[in-house]
């Protein structure tokens, strides 16, 4: 145990002082990232060895002058709050090995502008790009069939989503204080419009919603100042409570 807190010592501090070439080492003798770079406000860049499998909880916490980060296509896993806050990253590939990508990984990322996801997960899991205020466009993959709530929540430059045509579900406050989302296809595979969903999308103007749709729950377009037109699907059998509350155009 001395000995592997003596290495993530090694490990936190070359990495602080941006030595790559030691810190690459170090991890290149492990599988599992598990917070060596925690709160490593230093570093700027780190490439990640082929040895490593998962990016765990917290691995990359709060290194707020982390710009770039090279993910493996041995890794898997990403998990939960993995670049929680890492406020200078502005571009993430991952790459098709990955099968899952826990909740809150890219929480707070807010100069992230481009997010490539090449992997065959099948959700958006929850809170996932909170607050990703610098993030433009987003194409969901084929693969993905469920949105988890709260996701996009304040990403606040987001303009256009590319939606999966498998999607069958988005939940509640996915979008909510997207303010530059303009214009929204529901995928026709959905069939609620979730509690607020599309809450406080101030510059939304124009709304799809297929067939599919059944339900639109309470507040599910609350202050969605913009939206001047909707078109209802003929099956539409519920309207929830406050779902047009201030759209005043």
């Amino acid at each position: 145990k001395f000995l592997n807190f003596f290495n993530n010592e090694i490990l936190k501090n070359a990495a602080n002082q941006n030595k790559l070439e030691v810190a690459y080492y170090l991890l290149s003798k492990r599988q599992t990232i598990k917070r060596n770079f925690q709160l490593c406000k230093e570093l700027k860049y780190m490439p990640i060895p082929p040895s490593i499998t998962s990016i765990d909880v917290n691995s990359f916490d709060r290194c707020s002058l982390l710009k770039r980060v090279t993910i493996p296509s041995s890794v898997t896993c990403i998990g939960r709050y993995a670049f929680n806050k890492c406020k200078s990253l502005t571009h993430v590939t991952i790459p098709s090995s990955v099968t899952e990508i826990i909740g809150g990984a890219f929480f707070g990322c807010s100069s992230l502008k481009q997010v490539t996801i090449l992997s065959p997960i099948t959700t958006i899991d929850s809170e996932t790009f909170y607050n990703c205020s610098s993030l433009k466009q987003i194409t969901i993959p084929s693969s993905v069939t469920i949105i988890k709530n709260q996701a996009f929540v304040l990403c606040s430059s987001l303009k256009r989503i590319i939606f999966s045509p498998s999607i069958t579900s988005i939940e509640e406050h996915v979008f909510s204080s997207c303010e530059s989302l303009t214009q929204v296809t529901i995928p026709p595979l959905v069939t609620s419009i979730k509690m607020f969903t599309f809450q406080n999308c101030t510059s939304l103007s124009q709304i799809i919603i297929p067939s599919s749709v059944t339900s639109i729950e309470a507040h599910a377009f609350f202050n969605c100042s913009s939206l001047k037109q909707i078109d209802f699907p003929p099956f539409l059998t519920s309207i929830g409570r406050n779902a047009f509350f201030e759209c005043s155009s």
